[in-house]
């Protein structure tokens, strides 16, 4: 394997993930659009070996421990971006309907999630940003 120096990326004739390692674990280093887009065709049979890299990488730049957060959609769907990627949006043909999380309902999620341990409670909603509609109803709870 090649070795890595201080401002130079690793040429892909070795095995990638071998580089990544090598480069973010061993140098700090993140891998160039190049590695990644290398990473990101890798044949599902080496997802095992991705997502224990992964872990590793996790763990010696952040360390073992891990915040619990708990999520809810307070407005799913009828987004009125159109990002081409979401079926969220409201631009696509979607089985994903627009639909109002009631403010008993959240209370309720969040009570839930406090109750695993979770350390925050994040609100979602698919919208461009909050309107006086989102915030008129994020008040009334």
């Amino acid at each position: 394997m090649a070795r890595v120096t201080e401002n130079e990326t690793v040429s892909t004739t070795a095995d990638i993930l071998a580089v990544a390692r090598e480069q973010v674990l061993e140098h700090g280093r993140g891998l160039d659009e190049r590695q990644l887009l290398e990473v990101l065709e890798l044949p599902d049979d080496r997802l095992e070996e991705l997502l224990a890299l992964a872990h590793a990488v996790r763990e010696r730049w952040c360390g073992p421990e891990v915040e619990v957060e708990g999520i809810v959609s307070v407005k799913t769907g009828g987004c009125p971006e159109d990002c081409h990627f979401c079926s969220q949006s409201g631009q696509f043909t979607s089985p994903v309907r627009s639909a109002w999380l009631d403010i008993p309902s959240l209370v309720e999620a969040a009570k839930e999630t406090a109750a695993t341990g979770a350390s925050e409670f994040c609100i979602v909603a698919a919208v461009r940003g909050p309107d006086r509609k989102l915030m008129a109803q994020m008040r009334e709870g």
